[in-house]
């Protein structure tokens, strides 16, 4: 990491992250972790970019191989160990539920694939307290929405939108239509688990009938592409379905990107987060991509934008291998793409950044303070 006017908080906080550090790595992790920093500001971000999982797998590889290192902040031990034991055993209660459905889908002949959470906890992490997730992303084909909403109500479900992690405010039916109609899901299916389960206390379908996040405007030839590259995967001896490796990645840049310039998603701090870029990180790191096919699919369904503002965070935040060969495939405005934020499934500018550092970036909590263009509700 080249970064040497970034402040010591970030860096740390990269490097609690990132993959397989190499020499130099490891000893700036070590001599970060014995300085006096802000240590209240080091265990907000963690927690708002939910890497504690990742960040507890470091320190026990990178920092406990040595007796004598001592944290200027030992509670951080405590807290990270918490965090990755709480995700891990959630983990596991989601997939309880998860797995029914799944089951039940393919009893009923309903075509779908999970999209994120318990997928990408085993196909990329390879451990299920590496990575936090809320809800449980399915998608499914547009014609079979209603026949799979119907399934998932009749396992004890009910519709709304949960508050609290206690409560489900239903929807008339105006906001379904309307989620329907301008979305790419529907209203979240929601069960009440808490007097069953140890941490979980919702269990939260987000069913997908599209990959276009938060449009209006769907490609149903995407979902019938995506569907015949499903792969077929094995969870807690458990065979489920989800993207292949290629499909994945595309669907990851998707949801980085799109929340990325969303500024509803700047207004509740879920714009620029260190665990979708971590997603596509640890993918890149793990899987052999085939880029041909990347970039041809891309072409053809207009997601070269969210290829290169994906992969040019992966490069500047992990300061990764080059990914120059790939972007100059793409045609693209590098400086709008990087620097617009938009509302919601909309040309309408909200703002522009002028700090060019992205690192900064992401990591700035008052983006949300910034000056609209176009004040909007």
């Amino acid at each position: 990491m080249n970064n040497k006017d970034l402040r010591n908080e970030y860096k740390l906080i990269i490097l609690l992250t990132k993959k397989d550090l190499n020499l130099y790595e490891k000893e700036h992790l070590v001599d970060l972790l014995h300085k006096n920093l802000e240590w209240d500001k080091i265990i907000g971000m963690l927690e708002v970019h939910r890497v504690a999982g990742i960040a507890w797998l470091n320190l026990k590889q990178y920092f406990f191989n040595d007796d004598s290192n001592r944290c200027a902040f030992p509670r951080l031990y405590k807290y990270l160990k918490n965090a990755y034991s709480i995700q891990k055993c959630r983990a596991d209660e989601q997939f309880k539920y998860t797995s029914v459905i799944c089951q039940s889908l393919t009893e009923n002949k309903i075509e779908y694939v999970l999209l994120k959470g318990i997928s990408l906890s085993e196909y990329v992490y390879e451990d299920l307290g590496l990575r936090d997730f809320n809800d449980n992303d399915i998608l499914v084909h547009p014609d079979d929405t209603e026949r799979a909403k119907s399934l998932i109500l009749s396992l004890g479900y009910e519709q709304g939108e949960s508050k609290h992690h206690s409560k489900i405010i239903k929807p008339n039916r105006k906001e379904i239509l309307v989620r329907k109609l301008s979305s790419h899901e529907i209203v979240p299916l929601v069960k009440n688990v808490v007097d069953s389960e140890q941490f979980l206390t919702q269990h939260i379908i987000d069913l997908h009938f599209s990959v276009n996040l938060m449009t209006k405007n769907h490609n149903i030839n995407i979902i019938d592409e995506l569907f015949r590259r499903k792969i077929e995967f094995e969870i807690n001896n458990q065979k489920i379905f989800m993207l292949n490796k290629e499909s994945l990645l595309i669907f990851l840049a998707e949801h980085f990107y799109k929340e990325a310039i969303c500024y509803r998603d700047v207004k509740m701090h879920k714009d620029l987060l260190l665990y979708k870029l971590a997603d596509i990180y640890y993918l890149l790191a793990k899987k052999e991509i085939d880029w041909n096919w990347v970039l041809e699919f891309s072409k053809k369904y207009n997601f070269e934008n969210q290829i290169f503002f994906a992969l040019k965070y992966v490069q500047k935040i992990f300061d990764t291998t080059s990914f120059d060969r790939i972007l100059n495939n793409l045609i693209v405005k590098e400086d709008t793409i990087l620097n617009n934020v938009y509302h919601y499934d909309s040309d309408s500018l909200a703002f522009v950044y002028d700090n060019e550092n992205l690192i900064e970036r992401m990591f700035d909590i008052y983006k949300v303070n910034k000056e609209l263009i176009n004040p909007k509700s």
